[in-house]
Order: C-alpha cells, then structure tokens, then sequence
C-alpha cells in the first residue's frame, strides 16, 4: 500500500527588532525537514519588510516540529529544535539587538 501525505507543509513569517518592532531585512531563516528519510535543508531570506516564506518544509503533516535557526547580521541568533509547522504556519519572530560594543 502506498501512502501520500497531501498536507501542503510551509511556513511564512516577519522577523522585525525586538525593541523598535521594526523589520529586519537579510535575515537567514533555516530549517531542516524529513520525508521518511533526510530531505533537506530549506532557506529563505527576509525581503525589505521583513518577511520570508520557506517552500515545502516536510511531510509530517500538521504539528510536525522542525530545527528553526535565524541569523541576522547586529542580532543575536535564534535556534531551536521545536518550531512547530503545519499547513500554512505564520511564525512571527522578534530578534535583539547585540550588544554594542565600547
């Protein structure tokens, strides 16, 4: 029996600045994602507005969680191993500054 998982599986967001809840551009969104097997790394760079959208990330369907790291160049970086995913996920995410330095 062959078994087809049809859950479009994607994520779009808005990275902005934490403080001035401004947007950040440039910022590297990265996740990793399985199929049965090891599929692939997806990446995707936020535009002017600050928003990204990473294609095809998987197909556990709704609720599969996925490795999410976020650079930005002044910023700290952002990793985690529980970003949840599903159909259509928006994921709204709000980086610090780094500390300047004297």
């Amino acid at each position: 029996m062959f078994v087809f998982d049809t859950i479009a599986t994607y994520a779009q967001g808005r990275v902005v600045d934490i403080t001035t809840g401004k947007p950040i551009k440039g910022a590297l969104i990265q996740t990793q994602y399985t199929c049965r097997e090891d599929c692939g790394l997806k990446t995707s760079i936020t535009n002017a507005a600050g928003f990204f959208r990473l294609g095809w990330v998987g197909c556990n369907g709704p609720g599969a969680n996925r490795p999410l790291s976020i650079h930005a160049a002044s910023y700290q970086t952002i990793n985690t191993t529980a970003a949840e995913f599903g159909a259509g996920a928006y994921l709204h995410i709000e980086l610090a500054a780094l500390p300047k330095r004297r």
